[in-house]
């Protein structure tokens, strides 16, 4: 069985994406739309975080496209923070990355997503407290919306069907540990705590 999938033509990233006004002039006056919606998604997004949209256009830019509409779907749809925006920006193209930017998200199969997120895997040496499973688990949170969304664009976010051969039944992992704190961590931050506290003392009998 073919699933198939709405999908819109890719739109191009036009004005953020260009060093200067000779490579805007060959486009066409459309893109001033998608030019203004590049502008309200990025906007508050420290420039250095929007240059990584600004490199996937350079390889992918039917990926780079779909990144923008999406998160121009999420702005009107649930208004999301900056920090959520960039993170879903760096996840997205990471992505596109790991598949060499060849092949479009709407092309993208299970062992893809699979093989992205396996990367975020460490060893017990380099991480006994697994704090790699926070990353997997809120990287494939972020996959799971935008799949949903880009199987079914049209429908209310609330009830979009999870495209369960491409990511339905990825697993989300649970650490053994219940805290990723050591003890020691505690009490470094009590200790800094209580020096504030103390500073804060001597600066009201000063006074």
């Amino acid at each position: 069985m073919v699933t198939t999938i709405k999908t819109t033509k890719p739109r191009r990233i036009t004005t953020a994406l260009f060093d200067n006004d000779n490579d805007k002039e060959n486009f066409d006056d459309h893109d001033n739309d998608n030019d203004n919606k590049f502008k309200i998604v990025t906007s508050g997004i420290l420039s250095y975080r929007i240059n990584i949209l600004n490199r996937l256009q350079a390889k992918s830019k039917e990926n780079a496209s779909t990144i923008l509409d999406y998160l121009f779907s999420m702005h009107n749809e649930i208004n999301p923070s900056i920090s959520y925006k960039t993170n879903q920006i760096m996840t997205l193209s990471q992505l596109s990355e790991s598949c060499n930017n060849q092949k479009p998200f709407s092309q993208m199969t299970r062992d893809d997503i699979l093989a992205y997120l396996n990367n975020c895997r460490k060893s017990e040496e380099i991480d006994p407290l697994h704090k790699w499973i926070g990353t997997y688990n809120t990287r494939r949170i972020y996959l799971l919306r935008f799949f949903k969304w880009l199987y079914n664009p049209d429908i209310e976010p609330d009830k979009r069907p999870t495209p369960q051969r491409i990511i339905g039944d990825i697993p989300q992992f649970k650490r053994k540990e219940k805290s990723i704190y050591k003890p020691t961590d505690l009490w470094k931050y009590w200790l800094v705590i209580y020096h504030s506290w103390v500073q804060t003392i001597k600066l009201t009998l000063v006074h």
